[in-house]
């Protein structure tokens, strides 16, 4: 992803959350690095090391490991106009939706 944001400077991406952690990488760091040119965020949780592996370690929004406190911030300071709340493999699709509405709506997004 890195090469490919280094060598096409005019697109722009859509940065997903879950992705870059499970990755061993730092969402923050990237979110810090490519802020500008993010125009969508991809809100996915990774559960903890032997949970949820019925749904591939995926974790419902907010119950996961992602310190979303920390990085809203970052994502306030990105040009994301669009925020996908996501799982790639849930469950219980109505748990995954409560859940994340929940944890959500418990965010200081101001």
């Amino acid at each position: 992803m890195q090469v490919l944001l280094e060598h096409a400077p005019e697109i722009h991406w859509e940065l997903d959350i879950g992705w870059i952690q499970r990755a061993g990488e730092s969402p923050a760091t990237w979110l810090q690095q490519y802020a500008k040119r993010v125009s969508a965020i991809h809100l996915k949780d990774v559960a903890a090391t032997g949970e949820c592996l019925d749904e591939d370690g995926w974790a419902d929004v907010g119950h996961g490991t992602v310190d979303w406190q920390s990085l809203l911030v970052e994502m306030k300071k990105s040009n994301a106009n669009v925020f996908a709340v996501e799982h790639d493999n849930p469950s219980d699709l109505n748990r995954f939706a409560k859940n994340s509405f929940e944890s959500i709506q418990s965010w200081n997004l101001t």
